[in-house]
C-alpha cells in the first residue's frame, strides 16, 4: 500500500478547519466506506449529505469565525491511553478473497461511471464534428 504524506500547508489548513466541516468530511468518508461494503450500485447509493460541496460551503461560511491559525508543532500528550486489542489477522486466503471482491466492486463502479460519462462525451464530440463540418463547408462555399 502506498504511503500518503500531506504537505505542511495542507496540515496547517486542516488543523485550522472548523470542527463541523471536519465532521462533514468524516461523514462523507464513512458513507464512501459504507458504499464500498454495500451491494447497492454506486449510482443508487444515498449519501448522508445529498450535496456535499454545498454543505461544506455553508458550513465554512457559518463557522468561518471558528477557524484559527494553528501551529504544526504541539506539545506531546504523554498521558496513558488504553491499548485496543488487535483484531485477528485475516488469513492469506481471506485477504485474497477480499482483494478480489473489492476490485470487482470498484471495477463495476468504474465501468458504470465511464459508461455514463463516455456516452455524454461521445454525443458532445459528434455534435462538435457536425458543427465543425458545417463551418468548414460554409467557408468553402
Amino acid at each position: 500500500m502506498s504511503a500518503f504524506s500531506p504537505s505542511p500547508q495542507f496540515a496547517k489548513r486542516w488543523l485550522a478547519t472548523p470542527v463541523a466541516v471536519k465532521e462533514s468530511f468524516r461523514q462523507e468518508l464513512d458513507d464512501i466506506i459504507d458504499m464500498l461494503h454495500s451491494p447497492i450500485p454506486a449510482r443508487d447509493f444515498n449519501f448522508s449529505l445529498p450535496d456535499f460541496g454545498e454543505e461544506i460551503k455553508h458550513l465554512m461560511a457559518t463557522h468561518k469565525d471558528e477557524s484559527k491559525p494553528v501551529k504544526l508543532i504541539h506539545s506531546l500528550d504523554t498521558s496513558l491511553t488504553p491499548i485496543e486489542p488487535k483484531k485477528p489477522a485475516l488469513s492469506r486466503k481471506e485477504m485474497d478473497e477480499l482483494e478480489v471482491k473489492i476490485c470487482e466492486k470498484l471495477s463495476a463502479q468504474i465501468t458504470d461511471f465511464l459508461d455514463e460519462h463516455m456516452g455524454q462525451l461521445s454525443d458532445d464530440l459528434k455534435a462538435w464534428i457536425q458543427t465543425a463540418v458545417k463551418n468548414e463547408l460554409a467557408e468553402y462555399k
